[in-house]
């Protein structure tokens, strides 16, 4: 069905707390560049759909011009784009995905329901659902879902907590997941990249944040990309952050030990915020 790239959690206009004011400022700065990087990489490595699992947004009222700036990056992606909103983000009438003019091939979950997008020129169809508020302590999505034998590629797209226990955020089972019949499950709000999951016979995975905004958030943020067929999915993992939060403990193997805390840049130097960058 071609290449897709899998991102989320972004979340745009994220306060970056655990760094000073001025250092805080250039981040999100940094960060509000994040969708047009990742759709000229999307366009120049031929990537077909690209899958946004939820939190784009760090809250549903980011500043006036998040939304357009994002809006605008993926209208010029040359594929499809599908978001299905998260419990930052969530889908309401007066945020930033109802209140945005979106181009034609950007397609936007609105429902705690599973909703299904099809692509014909791909032989897929994308399966997904919105967080319509900030907690969603049911999933009312995957339980009972399955998806037609009709010869398409099929695609879950969710942000969600796959677990075991209670969860404020969608709780998802992996029987669940297992008996949709999904041949990949795209999955966000976990922010470590899981790699590619098994439950039962489905793919799935998170492909955690694609910045690392503090010490809770260590080392290499991206995305995944690859191909998704009939029940295969071949994603690998790719570095994106335009920093790098290390630990205290790499700048001491640096032969650095004066720092308490720091992040490294790609020349291998540490300091005491982030600053290992990429383009």
């Amino acid at each position: 069905m071609g290449r897709v790239v899998h991102a989320g959690d972004f979340p745009l206009d994220s306060a970056f707390g655990a760094l000073p004011p001025g250092r805080a400022r250039q981040r999100r700065m940094e960060s509000r560049r994040t969708p047009e990087r990742l759709v000229e990489w999307a366009n120049d490595h031929g990537a077909d759909l690209l899958l946004l699992s939820g939190d784009l947004f760090d809250s549903d009222s980011p500043y006036g011009d998040t939304a357009p700036l994002l809006a605008q990056a993926l209208g010029c992606f040359r594929g499809q784009a599908v978001i299905a909103p998260g419990n930052h983000d969530p889908l309401t009438p007066d945020g930033p995905y109802a209140r945005t003019r979106w181009s034609d091939n950007v397609h936007i979950f609105t429902e705690d329901r599973m909703q299904t997008i099809t692509f014909p020129d791909l032989n897929c169809a994308v399966h997904g659902a919105a967080f319509t508020a900030p907690e969603c302590p049911t999933d009312s999505v995957l339980p009972g879902f399955r998806v037609p034998q009709d010869g398409l590629i099929h695609i879950g797209l969710l942000h969600g907590d796959v677990t075991t226990s209670d969860s404020r955020y969608r709780p998802i089972r992996a029987a669940d997941i297992a008996g949709s019949g999904l041949d990949y499950l795209a999955l966000g709000h976990v922010h470590s990249c899981s790699g590619v999951l098994t439950a039962g016979a489905v793919p799935y995975a998170y492909c955690g944040c694609i910045e690392g905004r503090g010490f809770d958030e260590l080392g290499e943020r991206g995305f995944l990309f690859g191909e998704v067929g009939a029940g295969t999915a071949d994603l690998r993992f790719v570095p994106f952050a335009r920093r790098t939060v290390v630990s205290s403990r790499s700048c001491r193997a640096k032969n650095r030990p004066d720092r308490a805390s720091s992040s490294r840049d790609r020349r291998g130097g540490c300091s005491g915020v982030p600053v290992r960058r990429r383009r």
